[in-house]
């Protein structure tokens, strides 16, 4: 039998249950949101990798943009140097020993190497480049290919 007590609220008499949940009921309900996270963790963690590998390729891509345009309405040379031991890139107006413009840090676990790519990347007065090449791009099991145009100084991304 189910023990029960009265509570008076604004003079009118309400029935009330103390009995609450069983330990069992706890443990029950607990083992079936532990199922369900073991099967939602590990996909939401895919997903966080491959947007956080997209997000940086887009950040990436708008600060070449900007190196680029940069160097144009300036009518000077814009230099992009890499430091792929510190997990970084600078853009420097002039030579490497100029003006810093931009520094961008990039999470440790994207590795980087230079295809065909040969450092320092430049963009001249004119906006384009200085030789085209191409730069490879890890995170994980994903792997990116980028490609500098020769010509336009354009970049674009290709998963491989």
């Amino acid at each position: 039998m189910e023990k029960r007590s009265l509570l008076r609220v604004k003079g009118t008499f309400y029935k009330v249950n103390e009995r609450g949940f069983t330990l069992i009921e706890m443990l029950i309900v607990l083992f079936i949101v532990t199922t369900i996270m073991a099967f939602i963790v590990p996909p939401l963690q895919q997903t966080m990798a491959e947007r956080q590998l997209q997000y940086f390729l887009e950040q990436f891509s708008n600060d070449m943009l900007y190196a680029q345009q940069y160097a144009m309405s300036r009518k000077k040379t814009v230099t992009i140097i890499f430091h792929f031991d510190t997990c970084r890139y600078q853009v420097k107006e002039g030579g490497t020993f100029g003006k810093e413009l931009l520094v961008r840090s990039f999470p440790s676990p994207f590795q980087f190497q230079l295809a065909t790519l040969s450092p320092p990347l430049m963009y001249y007065p004119n906006g384009h480049i200085n030789k085209a090449g191409t730069l490879l791009v890890a995170y994980g099991n994903k792997k990116y290919k980028i490609v500098f145009q020769l010509g336009k100084g354009r970049l674009y991304a290709q998963k491989l």
